[in-house]
């Protein structure tokens, strides 16, 4: 009877703690996730929202303010403190939802640079399109305000794409950062 009694106990515990409760999740989307099977005869079709979230947090990096965008590019290993104030703020005519202040370690300074000075500074690409990936992500932004910390890119790969059939002539520029994965990567040594 012990044994049973300790066995629905368990159960219920098990099913009481498994599932989850919606309003506890407010704010949280919930989505289904897609399962693959090598048997698949058909592709999974997926379009990206390259919409900007109109209504992101200011950020501020050292006391400066900077383009959110700029926060992907900044090293964790280099921050010495972040800060949330969720007050909302109007500054330059730009709404914000509160604010993030980041400050970095003694001795760090991030180096922002624009994606088309960076093209400039350290590739010979021409006037052709250019599409900037930054880790694998395509960068939906105006590249003379899009910034990227210049010290934790760790390499810019560069792939010509040319198709005359389709009339394209594009650049496709690949920017890697110093993640402990992609300098794991970096580094790893592959006998072919």
């Amino acid at each position: 009877m012990k044994t049973i009694l300790c066995f629905l106990v368990l159960l219920n515990a098990t099913i009481s703690f498994s599932q989850i409760n919606q309003s506890t999740l407010s704010g949280i989307q919930i989505s289904e996730k897609q399962t693959y099977s090598a048997n698949d005869t058909i592709p999974a079709v997926f379009h990206s929202n390259n919409q900007q979230e109109q209504h992101q947090p200011a950020l501020y990096i050292n006391k400066k303010l900077v383009p959110y965008q700029a926060i992907k590019t900044i090293g964790v290993d280099y921050i010495q403190e972040i800060r949330v104030e969720r007050e909302s703020r109007e500054m330059n005519g730009m709404v914000y939802k509160g604010a993030i202040l980041i400050t970095t370690k003694d001795g760090y300074q991030p180096s922002f640079i624009s994606l088309n000075a960076l093209k400039k500074k350290y590739t010979k690409l021409s006037d052709n399109p250019v599409i900037f990936l930054l880790n694998e992500e395509v960068i939906h932004a105006d590249y003379d305000e899009y910034l990227v910390d210049e010290k934790y890119i760790l390499k810019i790969n560069i792939d010509k794409f040319q198709n005359e059939k389709e009339g394209l002539d594009l650049t496709v520029v690949k920017l890697i950062t110093r993640t402990e994965e992609n300098l794991k990567d970096a580094n790893t040594i592959y006998i072919r």
